[in-house]
């Protein structure tokens, strides 16, 4: 019986999609040894985690124009391995790449191209939702990564500058808290000298001893060379 048999072998996450005149027959083989009709043709679709980098030119929300390489780690399903060789054949990763694109644009195209910049967690988040939903009927997503946006070099100049002008606006807003919190400092402190001062002075005025006590707590311990007495 396998002399008029044709033998396939499929790979590991392969599925073998066996057609007969060109059509497929609905049957499928799994990983291992399969025999076949001499008449049939076993295609094989991979089901394993793939990743396409893709780079692309693209517009922000704002007509910036971007370069950009996406990575998108994506899987075919096993399961549809029949209907996406009938619907794409051989060229379905070129079917998901070319999603993958327009997907990539339609999500940059919502962000300004300082938001690119500046919420890029965002971005990522925003790609990976439209890529996910806009080939879930292809294959399954698994991760996006932006490895690269690139800008024109007049726009990521003024970008740089823009950050440099904020944090000198910060800075400055720093500055001028610190000296504001100096100066009330300073005011207390100046408020609680003169008050100790006066407090001072009034116990001097009722009570003449305290005097001799602020004179003794002055003195070095060094008695004078010489002393003055004033007669009547």
């Amino acid at each position: 019986f396998t002399l008029f048999c044709s033998m396939s072998v499929i790979p590991t996450n392969t599925i073998g999609v066996v057609t007969s005149f060109g059509r497929p027959t609905g049957e499928t083989f799994q990983n291992g040894i399969n025999f076949s009709a001499p008449w049939t043709i076993v295609h094989k679709v991979d089901c394993r985690n793939k990743l396409a980098t893709i780079s692309t030119e693209c517009y922000t929300k704002d007509i910036q124009q971007v370069k950009t390489q996406i990575a998108i780690q994506y899987q075919f399903s096993q399961d549809r391995a029949v209907m996406l060789y009938t619907q794409y054949g051989s060229v379905i990763d070129d079917v998901i790449t070319s999603r993958f694109v327009e997907s990539i644009k339609r999500s940059i195209g919502q962000f300004s191209a300082e938001d690119c910049v500046t919420k890029r967690a965002d971005l990522r988040k925003s790609i990976d939702a439209i890529v996910t939903d806009e080939s879930k009927e292809i294959a399954a997503v698994r991760e996006v990564t932006i490895n690269d946006l690139e800008f024109t070099p007049v726009f990521e100049k003024a970008i740089e500058d823009k950050q440099v002008a904020g944090q000198k606006v910060l800075t400055a807003k720093y500055e001028n808290e610190r000296a504001v919190i100096e100066a009330a400092t300073a005011v207390a402190k100046a408020k609680g000298e003169a008050e100790a001062i006066r407090v001072n002075g009034e116990a001097l005025k009722s009570n003449p001893s305290m005097v001799l006590l602020e004179a003794v707590k002055k003195w070095n311990g060094i008695a004078p060379s010489s002393l003055t007495f004033c007669g009547s």
